[in-house]
Parts: C-alpha cells; sequence; structure tokens
C-alpha cells in the first residue's frame, strides 16, 4: 500500500507541475522522431499494398501475396521493436535531461547540461536495455514453458506484460539511479528491492505507448517524470526512516 501511495501522490504532483506549463518542451523530440518513423510506417504499407495485383496471378497468386504479406508484417513488428528501443536509448539524453529539470525543482539541486555525457548516457541506456531486455526473455520463456508444463498458460498474457513492465519501468528509474551514481549492479539491486515501484511505472508506460497516435510521444516524457518524482520521494522517505 506504502508504494501505490507513493505513486499516486507522485501521478498528482506530475499533473501539477504539468498544469503550470513546465517540463513541456519535452514532448518536441518525441515528436520529431516520431513524425520520421511514421513516414517509414507509410513507406512499409505503401510498398506492401503495391503487391496486391499479385493476387490476380492463377494458382499461385495468393500464396506469393501472403509470403510478401507476412514478410510484411514481420518488417513491421520489427520497425515497431527499432522504434521502441530508438525512443529509450537515442532520446535517452533528453530524458536524463528532464530527469535533472524534475529533480531540480523538487530538492532545489542545480544540475549542468554537459554535452561530454551524451556519448556516456546512450552508452549506459544501451547496456541497461539491453541487460533488461536479456532477462525479460529469460524469464518470459521460463513462464512460458512452467506455463505449458503446469497448464496455467491462459495467464501468459498477463505474466508477459507484468514482465515487461518491470524491465520497462527499470529503464525509466535508471535516469534517476545513474544521476545518484548507482552502477549497473547497484541499479540492479534498486530494482530487486523496489520492485512494485517499477512495475507501476513500467505499467503506466505501456498503457500510455498503446494511445493511438500521441502514445510514443507521450510515454517516455510522462514516465519519467513519473518515475523520477517516486525515486525522489522514496529516497526522502528512507532517509527519514534511517
Amino acid at each position: 500500500m506504502k508504494d501505490i501511495k507513493l505513486n499516486i501522490d507522485a501521478l498528482l504532483e506530475m499533473i501539477s507541475y504539468l498544469k503550470q506549463g513546465k517540463f513541456l518542451k519535452f514532448f518536441l523530440p518525441g515528436i520529431v522522431i516520431t513524425l520520421i518513423f511514421w513516414q517509414v510506417f507509410i513507406a512499409a504499407e505503401f510498398v506492401s499494398d503495391s503487391f496486391a495485383f499479385l493476387q490476380s496471378i492463377p494458382l499461385i497468386g495468393d500464396l506469393l501475396y501472403s509470403i510478401i504479406s507476412g514478410t510484411a508484417g514481420i518488417f513491421h513488428f520489427l520497425l515497431q521493436q527499432v522504434f521502441v528501443f530508438f525512443i529509450l536509448t537515442v532520446l535517452s539524453p533528453f530524458n536524463t535531461v528532464l530527469s535533472e529539470n524534475v529533480d531540480t525543482e523538487i530538492s532545489k539541486t542545480p544540475y549542468r547540461f554537459d554535452m561530454s555525457r551524451i556519448p556516456g548516457d546512450i552508452m549506459r541506456m544501451i547496456a541497461i536495455v539491453s541487460i533488461a531486455l536479456f532477462f525479460e526473455l529469460i524469464f518470459t520463456g521460463l513462464w512460458w514453458l512452467i506455463s505449458i508444463m503446469i497448464g496455467i498458460h491462459f495467464l501468459n498474457e498477463g505474466i508477459f506484460f507484468m514482465i515487461a513492465a518491470f524491465f520497462y519501468g527499470f529503464s525509466f528509474y535508471d535516469y534517476s539511479l545513474e544521476r545518484h551514481r548507482e552502477g549497473i549492479g547497484g541499479s540492479m539491486n534498486y530494482a530487486l528491492s523496489n520492485k512494485l515501484n517499477l512495475l507501476l511505472s513500467g505499467t503506466i508506460f505501456l498503457v500510455l505507448y498503446n494511445i493511438p497516435l500521441i502514445g510514443v510521444i507521450i510515454a517516455p516524457v510522462l514516465t519519467t517524470i513519473l518515475s523520477t518524482i517516486v525515486y525522489l520521494k522514496n529516497k526522502s522517505q528512507s532517509t527519514t526512516n534511517s
């Protein structure tokens, strides 16, 4: 209950900041990247549709078109995964600065943007996202095997969502963990000690991400703000209790 209340309080605080017009400029990079990928998606759809004439070929037309459509579907899926990876890694410097701005707003501790940090920020986020994806695949595969063996595969969709949400949440908390000098090992320990917080942040990200058109723009920004607020509140409570 403590973690749930913490996230609700953070959500209300985030809404208050946005109503005041704070942090709105950080939506711009996502808008630009989304427009670029949107054009790629449209082009891929156009290429796929241009092969519709194959269906008119006797005997093998439907087979040829189904092969082309299947290939286009795989490409579309891979492009979506690249897009998410791109949003979480290449845009990480913007999310890092956003997290710093939120931290400054709350703690009044100034953080200066340093261009020389950008390669390091991207490399760290690539490492974090890669580790998260690796363990996500491991846990997803293990659950899939278990669900088949004991006949509870009807739970798969919910469990797979929770596994993905946890690791997405981890990637957004890492902006604060890196700023507060936590190494990758320390970040992993924090994740294991704050599983519900990460799960809630990741769930919010996935829910927002799946909103048509605007989801991919608002999800990274709002999740970064929310996870930063929760991290700082959680750290403050831990310091007070100790």
